[in-house]
């Protein structure tokens, strides 16, 4: 269920506008939030460090590529420490690793990514509209300012599935028409 809330959730971030994906979203990397104090290099994270924030580092890790490698195949150098530590709970998500995994959190989010670029309605500078629906779900008409394109885009971050416009919207899931 997390890998779909996940997916559903990189899938609205997209359909909003503009888009920027930070390292390892699309592989649905956590934050590395248990870093130390002493591990630390953002001097803003050390000033500021407390049990609940620990400033950019936590995003800043390096990227996991394959599990089997040391450090995650970011560097197979063992003698060598990296300026962050790798999480080890990105080791499991590493990015060679779930581009070779078919229904990976990778491979769908790339699907996603090229069915995106077909879409007018989502990649032109568009007029968002919010569309009642059930409590749960996000959702909203884009309509391309160029050409006219439109399309309903909904989200149900619930266990049930949703109607929204005529459109079943499966739980945790994103559904266009």
């Amino acid at each position: 269920c997390l890998n779909r809330s996940l997916e559903m959730i990189f899938q609205l971030t997209l359909s909003l506008g503009s888009t920027c994906i930070y390292q390892g979203e699309e592989l649905g990397l956590d934050d590395a939030d248990r870093l130390t104090r002493d591990q630390l290099q953002d001097p803003w994270g050390i000033e500021r460090f407390s049990d609940t924030f620990k400033g950019r580092d936590t995003c800043r890790t390096p990227m996991t590529w394959q599990q089997s490698q040391p450090n995650g195949g970011f560097s197979g150098d063992t003698s060598v420490e990296s300026w962050l530590p790798v999480d080890k709970r990105h080791l499991s998500k590493g990015g060679l690793d779930q581009q070779g995994m078919q229904g990976s959190l990778f491979t769908r989010n790339k699907a996603h990514l090229a069915w995106r670029k077909s879409q007018p309605a989502l990649t032109q500078n568009a007029q968002l509209t919010l569309v009642e629906g059930p409590d749960d779900v996000i959702a909203f008409r884009r309509k391309g300012r160029k050409t006219g394109d439109a399309m309903l885009c909904a989200f149900n971050f619930s266990n049930d599935v949703k109607e929204v416009d005529g459109m079943s919207v499966q739980p945790w899931s994103a559904a266009f028409s």
